[in-house]
């Protein structure tokens, strides 16, 4: 938890998965262009990591770190509104890659057009939510800093 309310520690999280899931989704078109049949697997790996690491890691935000911020700033409220819209909407489009995955057996169009928009999505919801994370507790810092230094008389 303490690693969801540093902006550092939160952005390496993202940084992370970000890097992998671009790794895995590079191997996955290159796979698509060789062998369409030999990509499913790893369309299926793609899919599984999203469910239980991109996925996971937003329960664990909605439950513990988005209560936290609001808290701290509740004028962020549409923000954390917005960034859970987010989490509805990746956990949509994996559901529908999945299905399509299942119901085709092989990787489609649709599959790789849920995925990148994922991608994508993913990448914009962590630009925003780091943002969120900025706004609400450096400034909570700063404050808690203010009070120390006037109860010191540094100020």
């Amino acid at each position: 938890m303490a690693a969801l309310q540093q902006k550092e520690g939160h952005q390496k999280i993202h940084e992370a998965a970000l890097t992998d899931l671009e790794d895995m989704m590079a191997i996955l078109r290159r796979a698509l262009k060789r062998d369409p049949a030999a990509a499913r697997p790893i369309a299926v790996e793609v899919v599984d990591y999203l469910d239980q690491k991109i996925n996971a890691h937003a329960a664990v935000e909605e439950a513990d770190l988005y209560p936290v911020i609001m808290a701290q700033k509740k004028e962020l409220a549409p923000v954390l509104q917005a960034l859970k819209r987010d989490h509805q909407l990746l956990a949509i489009w994996l559901d529908e890659a999945r299905g399509s995955l299942d119901y085709h057996r092989g990787v489609d169009g649709h599959v790789m057009a849920r995925l990148e928009a994922y991608l994508l999505l993913l990448a914009r919801h962590f630009q925003d939510e780091e943002s969120a994370l900025v706004r609400a507790f450096s400034m909570s810092e700063d404050a808690s800093r203010a009070k120390g230094e006037v109860a010191n008389g540094t100020t």
